[in-house]
C-alpha cells in the first residue's frame, strides 16, 4: 500500500510543490497552502480518480482536473467563511475626555508606552488625538467637557470576547506598570466612554 501511494502520491506532491511555489511568487500564499495540503489530505480521492479516471478523460487529467477543482472550492469556502465572520465583528470606540492642560504630555506617553502595548495585545485599528482645529457641532449643544479629545478603536469578534478579554489585559501587572505614569494619574480622565458599532461597508 504505502508504495502504491508513493507512486501516484509523489508526483502530485510535487506537482502541488510546483503549484504552491508559483502561487507563491504571485503572492496568493492561501491558495498555494492549499493547493500545497489537498494531496495529503485528500489522497484516497486522488488514488480513486487515478485509478477509476472519468470516461474519455486520461488519469493524469482527471487528476490534475481533480486537484485544481478542489483547491479552488476548498479555498472558496475558506474565503465565504472569512467574510461571515468578518460581518460579525464588532467595533469598539473609546471617546476620552483628557485634561486638555495635559494632553501633550498625554500624548508622549500614549506614542512611547499605551500604544505599542495595547496594540500588541488587542486588534488595535486606530488611535487618535484631536488636532489643533476646532470640532464642528451641530443640533443640540454639548455640555462643559466638549468633544472627547483621545479616540482609539479596537475590533473584537463579539461582545463576549471583548468582556472576556479587555479586563484580563488591563488589570495585567504589564499594563498597570504602563498606566501608573499616565501624565497626573486616572483623575486626569475627565470621562471615558465606550460605544459599540458593526461596520455597513
Amino acid at each position: 500500500m504505502a508504495a502504491v501511494v508513493l507512486m501516484f502520491g509523489l508526483p502530485m506532491i510535487v506537482a502541488a510543490a510546483l503549484r504552491a511555489l508559483h502561487n507563491l511568487v504571485h503572492g496568493v500564499l492561501f491558495y498555494a497552502i492549499v493547493g500545497l495540503g489537498l494531496p495529503f489530505v485528500g489522497w484516497q480521492t486522488f488514488l480513486a480518480v487515478f485509478a477509476f479516471p472519468p470516461s474519455g478523460t486520461g488519469r493524469i487529467a482527471a487528476v490534475l482536473s481533480v486537484w485544481l477543482g478542489g483547491t479552488v472550492l476548498v479555498a472558496a469556502v475558506f474565503t465565504i467563511g472569512l467574510q461571515q465572520r468578518r460581518k460579525i465583528m464588532i467595533y469598539e470606540i473609546r471617546n476620552y475626555h483628557f485634561r486638555p492642560d495635559l494632553i501633550d504630555a498625554y500624548k508622549a506617553w500614549a506614542k512611547a508606552e499605551a500604544i505599542p502595548h495595547l496594540a500588541s495585545q488587542l486588534d488595535v485599528l486606530g488611535f487618535w488625538i484631536n488636532s489643533k482645529d476646532a470640532p464642528e457641532v451641530n443640533g443640540a449643544p454639548q455640555d462643559h467637557l466638549g468633544t472627547a479629545n483621545v479616540t482609539w478603536i479596537i475590533r473584537w469578534r463579539d461582545l463576549a470576547q471583548r468582556n472576556e478579554v479587555l479586563p484580563r489585559i488591563l488589570s495585567s501587572p504589564a499594563w498597570q506598570d504602563i498606566f501608573s505614569r499616565v501624565p497626573e494619574g486616572p483623575a486626569s480622565y475627565l470621562r471615558i466612554e465606550a460605544k459599540f458599532a458593526e461596520a455597513l461597508m
